[in-house]
């Protein structure tokens, strides 16, 4: 079946000054060959999508449990930090808790557990009370560990943010 060139412009997404570009510069070929080279010229001007970044920011995460206490705590309960996170992990789990806590790195003024999930406020207790319980702490120097609030929040109480 043979096929005019307006028809072959016709079938295309294009404009006619298209086609007529590719006919000026391909003067041997046929319009169905036309049509497809159209095609082909269409599908590499579609624009992509941009890839979505999920964060920009860098906010404090709520999956983040910070516990304040003093430097010298802080210094006992780092040098065991692998030990602690896998008991600070049975002891959610027997509370039958879905949340783990990935791992323990320490800032200024508190130690950071990062976990897979939002804590609650009986995880909050869990871990507050792991963390008494444990040897070389003392414990009347433990607060309440807590979840990250703004940006503003941590800087008027005096601790930095990931």
């Amino acid at each position: 079946m043979n096929i005019s060139y307006a028809q072959a412009s016709k079938k295309t997404v294009g404009n006619n000054e298209e086609v007529l570009k590719i006919k000026e510069t391909f003067s041997t070929l046929k319009a169905k060959n036309i049509n497809s080279i159209q095609k082909i010229i269409n599908r590499n001007n579609i624009t992509k999508p941009k890839p979505c970044i999920n964060s920009t920011t860098k906010s404090p995460s709520r999956k983040q449990i910070i516990v304040l206490m003093s430097n010298d705590n802080k210094v006992n309960f780092m040098n065991e930090s692998s030990a602690h996170v896998s008991n600070m992990n049975r002891a959610l789990k027997s509370i039958k808790s879905d949340i783990a806590v990935d791992f323990i790195h320490s800032d200024v003024a508190d130690i950071i557990a990062v976990t897979n999930k939002v804590a609650s406020f009986s995880d909050l207790q869990t871990i507050k009370q792991y963390i008494k319980g444990t040897n070389h702490i003392n414990s009347n120097d433990i607060k309440l560990p807590r979840l990250p609030q703004s940006k503003l929040y941590l800087k008027i109480i005096g601790f930095s943010y990931l």
